[in-house]
This record gives C-alpha cells, sequence and structure tokens, in this order.
C-alpha cells in the first residue's frame, strides 16, 4: 500500500502505532477527522512518504522528533490540532519539504532555518503564540497587539497596559534603538519613536516599525532609503514624548517589585528632556535592564 487516504470521516481516538509499519507508505492523509492524543513517533519509520496530512484534527502534545527522519517529505500539513511545544530539531534534516502548515497549535520556539520555513506565508505559522522565527519564515507577520498609541489612546486598554507591560516596551525599543546605533555600520538614525511607530505583537513585545531619516545601507543598492519618517513632523527627540506617554497617571502605584524598573524608566525620561543635548541618550541605559532578548528581533522588517 502506497496511498492512505482517510480524510473528511469521523475516525477518533489514537492513531494507530501500526501505520509505522506500512513501510511503502508514499501519501498519508488522515485529515478532518477527530483524532486525540499524540502523533506516534513510528511515522517517522515512513522513509519513503512524501506527503503528510494530519490536519484538523485534535492532535496534542509535542511533534515527535522522528518525523525529521522522513527524508523523502514534500509536504506536511499538521494545523489546526492543539500542538505543543517547540518544533523539534531534527526538522533542519527536512531539506526535500517544500510546503508546510503548522497553523493553529499552540507551538513555541523558533522556526528551523530550512526553505520550506524561509518560504512560507504567515498563514503556514499564524496562531501560535509562543512561535518565532527570523524574518524570511514569518516575512508576513502581522502585529496583532497593534500600535501602542491605540492602546494609549483607550482608557479601557491603557488600563490593562499594566507597569511591567510598559517597561517591557519601553526595554524592547531601547533594545532596538542600541542596536540601530551600536551594532550596525553605518549607525541608523530613526529619529521618529513615538507611540504610533511602535506596534506590538500577540504577546505585546514591541517592535519599531517605520524607520526615519536614515536607514543607510550601500547608495547603490535598491534597499536603500534616504528618507523613511512618517509624512509630516519628525521631532529631534520625539522618543522623549514616547517615554512620557508610558508614564501614565491613569494607572495605580506600581508594585514594590516593578517599581525599581519604572524609576529607571522615569529617570530615562527626565535624561532625555535635559537641556543639554549629549545627555539626550535613550539607547545607552538599555544595558542597565536585565533582558536575554536579541536586540534585531524588536525591528520591524530588518
Amino acid at each position: 500500500m502506497i496511498d492512505l487516504s482517510l480524510a473528511a470521516n469521523k475516525f477518533s481516538g489514537l492513531i494507530p502505532k501500526q501505520v509505522g509499519c506500512c513501510t511503502k507508505l508514499i501519501h498519508v492523509n488522515l485529515s478532518e477527522n477527530l483524532l486525540t492524543v499524540a502523533i506516534p513517533a513510528k511515522i517517522g519509520k515512513l522513509q519513503s512518504i512524501e506527503n503528510l496530512d494530519l490536519s484538523q484534527n485534535s492532535l496534542s502534545g509535542a511533534i515527535p522528533g522522528e518525523l525529521g527522519e522522513c527524508q523523502r517529505i514534500e509536504t506536511m500539513n499538521l494545523s489546526h490540532n492543539e500542538l505543543s511545544g517547540s518544533i523539534p530539531p531534527s526538522f533542519s534534516q527536512l531539506l526535500s519539504l517544500t510546503f508546510i502548515d503548522i497553523s493553529y497549535n499552540q507551538l513555541e520556539g523558533s522556526l528551523p532555518n530550512i526553505k520550506a520555513f524561509q518560504n512560507a506565508s504567515f498563514d503556514s505559522v499564524r496562531k501560535n503564540k509562543g512561535l518565532c522565527g527570523n524574518i524570511f519564515g514569518l516575512k508576513n507577520c502581522s502585529m496583532e497587539g497593534g500600535s501602542l498609541i491605540s492602546i494609549l489612546g483607550s482608557d479601557e486598554k491603557a488600563m490593562e497596559f499594566e507597569w511591567i507591560k510598559r517597561v517591557n516596551v519601553v526595554k524592547g525599543v531601547a533594545s532596538a534603538m542600541s542596536y540601530m546605533h551600536h551594532d550596525v555600520s553605518p549607525p541608523i538614525v530613526h529619529r521618529d519613536i513615538s507611540s504610533k511607530n511602535i506596534l506590538l505583537d500577540c504577546e505585546q513585545e514591541a517592535h519599531v516599525a517605520d524607520f526615519g531619516t536614515a536607514r543607510i545601507l550601500k547608495p547603490d543598492s535598491s534597499n536603500w532609503i534616504s528618507f523613511a519618517g512618517t509624512f509630516g513632523y519628525a521631532a529631534p527627540a520625539v522618543h522623549d514624548i514616547f517615554l512620557m506617554d508610558m508614564l501614565d497617571q491613569r494607572l495605580s502605584i506600581p508594585t514594590r517589585n516593578v517599581a525599581e524598573e519604572v524609576v529607571a524608566v522615569v529617570k530615562l525620561a527626565l535624561a532625555c528632556i535635559h537641556p543639554t543635548p549629549q545627555d539626550h541618550n535613550f539607547d545607552q541605559p538599555y544595558n542597565k535592564f536585565p533582558s536575554n532578548c536579541q536586540k534585531r528581533r524588536h525591528l520591524l522588517g530588518t
């Protein structure tokens, strides 16, 4: 048997482990059923399989690393299940894989750096709250949290946007600016760090968008942008306004464990409004914030 197509039925329970004994299978389609529990690791024994579709079931648990042994697989659809955990490192070996859909699960961690993920649309990975990846794997990623200004402009949303979330946003923006100012050559000067240009993802992590007066690559490059700030007024110290926006009198006094970090934000804001220009150094205090995040991921579209 080379083709097992049992889609759109009412099969329930576990996927039989014996499927892994059908070593000549090339096409397996068990989608649109009521299958539950974990994907059996023995599917990894199907060395000839090229197409695997287990979508639209209720499969749970982690994706078995044994699937990475299916060296001939070309398409894999695990979408619309309840899978959790990270994508197995063994997936980096699936060089024949051209199509992958893992959307609508509970996956987290990074995407493998293989062609199938690099060419995937955001629809193929969406609705996995903890999933992250390089810009190619998530090239159509939308910032589901919206802009910061839309949150601060609503009393209800602003009250839900508590102090610890605000501190984390400031850390993210400082991280992005530190990367632009110190980790790229030539440095990038944004000049439009305002609440309208800070977008939040589904986990309310900040990403800086709409690059300012100098996103400089090579002058002869097609990616060179001489001015990419928001059309209209771009104040030279508009990030001062962003920080002041974050210090919101609508919120109650922060709890003790958060207060110290809020004080750091206050000091940063005061430094930004200092009359001496050299004291307007927004990104240097970033190193004082305890954070393990990578600076570059807070830049949208880089």
